[in-house]
């Protein structure tokens, strides 16, 4: 084993023309990392090697095995890269129209009633069942209902925008 490692040291120049030559001249850095790569799974395997075989031709297909598996890599990267990129500007749009929209409705709540903040809250944050919101304010249901809807459509008509199935559209 001490002998292979020896070996494998002598090969050293012929690994690093070779990644040269799978990475191009200009990439230098690459090569490097590709024959120190190769190398360090050569150690390692060491002892898979065959005693009286081609070592050079050993080595050379271990870094053109690893050249290609980092080239499939990369393609898978920045396929994913892409794809993520494209989600995010898909995304992004929507996020400053929501973003938006809840400034406004924020701006539009303050210019209500205290009292009518406080249901809008309770209803819309807070998710409380009307007969609770009634019993904690000591009104009828009836009469909450009745403000509620009246705060709504101030609401509506500040934002510009009408609500219709949960899913907001421009008002006429």
């Amino acid at each position: 084993m001490c002998i292979v490692r020896e070996q494998i040291s002598d090969q050293i120049p012929h690994l690093e023309r070779f990644a040269m030559s799978l990475v191009g001249h200009s990439r230098r850095a690459d090569a490097d990392d590709l024959v120190q790569d190769c190398v360090e799974r050569a150690l390692v395997k060491a002892e898979q090697f065959e005693p009286g075989t081609n070592l050079r031709a050993w080595l050379f297909t271990m870094m053109r095995n690893l050249f290609l598996s980092g080239k499939r890599h990369d393609k898978v990267r920045s396929a994913h890269v892409e794809l993520v990129s494209k989600q995010e500007m898909n995304s992004r749009p929507a996020d400053q129209a929501v973003s938006l929209l809840l400034k406004q409705t924020d701006r539009a709540i303050k210019t209500l009633p205290k009292k009518d903040q406080a249901l809008i809250r309770d209803v819309a944050v807070y998710d409380m069942p009307y007969q609770q919101i009634a019993e904690a304010r000591n009104e009828r249901v009836g009469t909450l209902k009745s403000r509620l809807s009246r705060a709504r459509i101030k609401l509506r008509d500040q934002i510009g925008f009408a609500v219709n199935d949960s899913d907001f559209s421009m008002a006429a």
